[in-house]
């Protein structure tokens, strides 16, 4: 039992030999230690799942999962031991900042797997009829790369019924021109085979003739105008056969289909909303908690040692400092001292040089 809660104390990451001195907030600090341990240690259950949930692989997921546990666990013992009560509420509410905007961020990417798997059944639903809304995507698609290539030749075909219609539209009303000259009802008005009966009637048999040959033509290119369409209606039905089938199963497919149930089903929503708020509590529990308690015997003892260092700090730089200056007042007398010594020396040899000049100028 006194090894856990040693452990739970170096969890808190609290100074243990000044907690020795207020025994008062013990539990406190073992309470606050468990905190940071369970946040990390659900911090990296969640990270191994959601790890697991991507690759598939556990050994991957208990690595990454043990790896995130730690850092979380680590910086939440760094962060907490870092706020102290000295500092008012908003300074420390500025100093767990960045860890409040990582626990949103851990919050929003941790939530996803659970919620995938809490909705797996509703998901699985949604995934098909998506999948059905994509194959007839594409199936669409298919048919319109095939529509413009058989519109055109269907149009094609169009056209030449439409030729061979009016073909033979004329030969017709030529035959029957001939036709009524000849019983007298028409042209001339007189019953006979004459000369003007013969001129429509090798009229009528060119314009039949030439008909025949169109129509000919245009039934070759009919001929080859189906035979074109049904290449074409066979490459539209082969594409059609080889449409891959839409595949969902990855966890974007996943997330998709949950973030379309959420439009539809508002449950889901709240149940998205309040899943993330109990991952970013979780994720902020040691932060909370150091923030809403109060100032305590360890607090003000750790502000006094704290303190105390501090001035100690100051003293031994003043010291130095004032140590440094003497050093330096003294290298500068002494050296003030040898140059004062020197110019006398150099004084008093040229002063000798000088009488001893002056002695010779005047012998």
């Amino acid at each position: 039992m006194k090894n856990l809660q040693e452990f739970l104390l170096m969890c808190s990451g609290a100074d243990q030999s000044i907690l020795k001195r207020s025994p008062s907030d013990l539990n406190k600090h073992i309470g606050l230690g468990g905190t940071i341990l369970f946040t990390a240690i659900f911090a990296s259950l969640a990270a191994a799942y959601a790890v697991h949930l991507i690759f598939e692989n556990v050994l991957i997921a208990l690595v990454i999962g043990l790896v995130w546990g730690l850092m979380i666990f680590n910086l939440d013992r760094l962060i907490v031991s870092s706020m102290k009560h000295k500092a008012g509420f908003v300074s420390r509410l500025l100093l767990a900042s960045p860890r409040i905007v990582m626990a949103v961020v851990i919050a929003l990417v941790m939530s996803t797997p659970i919620e995938l798997r809490l909705f797996e059944s509703e998901i699985e639903t949604e995934l098909v009829s998506m999948q059905e809304e994509r194959r007839l995507e594409q199936r669409e698609l298919v048919l319109q790369g095939f529509e413009e290539a058989l519109k055109s030749k269907n149009e094609q075909l169009l056209l030449l019924d439409e030729k061979l219609k009016r073909s033979e539209e004329n030969k017709n009303l030529l035959l029957g021109a001939a036709l009524a000259e000849a019983d007298g009802t028409g042209g001339s008005q007189r019953r006979n085979m004459g000369p003007i009966y013969q001129l429509k009637r090798a009229a009528a048999d060119k314009a039949s003739r030439e008909h025949e040959q169109l129509r000919a033509e245009i039934l070759r290119e009919t001929a080859s105008l189906n035979s074109s369409i049904e290449s074409v209606e066979v490459e539209k039905r082969e594409a059609l056969g080889n449409i891959p089938p839409p595949n969902f199963g990855g966890i974007s497919g996943r997330i998709e289909a949950l973030d379309r149930l959420g439009k539809v089903y508002p449950k889901i929503e709240k149940a998205h909303l309040f899943i993330f708020f109990l991952f970013l509590m979780i994720e902020c529990c040691p932060l909370l908690v150091k923030l809403i308690t109060s100032r305590s015997p360890y607090d003000h003892r750790l502000n006094l040692h704290e303190l105390s260092a501090e001035h100690h700090a100051k003293e031994l730089s003043t010291i130095r400092q004032h140590d440094l200056e003497e050093k330096l007042k003294y290298h500068t007398q002494i050296t003030t001292a040898q140059m004062n010594a020197q110019i006398k020396l150099e004084r008093a040899k040229i002063e000798s040089e000088l009488q001893s000049a002056l002695k010779q100028w005047q012998a």
